[in-house]
């Protein structure tokens, strides 16, 4: 009788001790968590987070989407959360439907002065519809890079009859690289996609001076 009392002593013992351990176990981790740079930690921010960090931005998604969708831009169709960021002018580009045959319209939002108006890009009546025009750059990329066509993303930020130039995503949170495209005997066919500077010498394929602003060399 006194051995199996001297058992539960043990046991009970035991199971304070681990129980003590636990406890201490959970601070240090919580300690040692707090004090360990974030980027040690991994990545606990959205695409949106990642993209203020790297641009500083003034006006986050959030904030700029409120914009757009309390702007004249709701007059002239619905704003989606579809959005393009354009560092060189800091506007939010949120894409828009709106029936307006020949265009591809987006509210732009300019961080500067926090207000939003409609780009209707229209390209006229007698240009490529803009979704066939999405879905033959797409199948562009999927042939180049070998990549199912449904991972890619495509936003055309500028464009005439036959040439677009915008910004091409290949998964949700990857960073947008910028393309330029031109339609060659009625065949569109990529001349640049780089996360680099755009050559200016891609004004002999007849690229307006807007689509290439910020082009370098000659």
């Amino acid at each position: 009788m006194r051995r199996i009392t001297c058992m539960k002593k043990l046991i009970k013992s035991r199971r304070i001790l681990i129980i003590f351990i636990l406890i201490i176990a959970g601070f240090a981790y919580l300690f040692f968590r707090e004090s360990l740079p974030s980027a040690l930690i991994g990545p606990e921010n959205n695409e949106t987070d990642k993209l203020a960090q790297k641009t500083k931005l003034t006006l986050s998604f959030e904030q700029a989407l409120a914009i757009a969708t309390n702007s004249d831009c709701i007059s002239s169709g619905l704003v989606q959360e579809e959005y393009f960021y354009n560092p060189s002018s800091k506007s939010w580009w949120f894409t828009m439907k709106a029936d307006k045959p020949g265009c591809n319209p987006a509210c732009v939002v300019l961080e500067e002065t926090k207000t939003a108006e409609v780009n209707w890009r229209c390209t006229g009546l007698n240009a490529q519809p803009i979704y066939q025009v999405n879905e033959s750059i797409k199948q562009l990329f999927a042939d180049k890079y070998k990549i199912p066509k449904d991972s890619i993303s495509i936003f055309i930020d500028r464009e005439d009859a036959s040439h677009v130039r915008g910004i091409v995503r290949f998964s949700p949170d990857s960073d947008g690289t910028i393309f330029l495209a031109v339609k060659i005997d009625g065949a569109w066919q990529l001349v640049f996609d780089d996360s680099g500077t755009v050559p200016c010498s891609l004004a002999k394929y007849g690229f307006l001076k807007e689509m290439l602003f910020d082009c370098a060399g000659t």
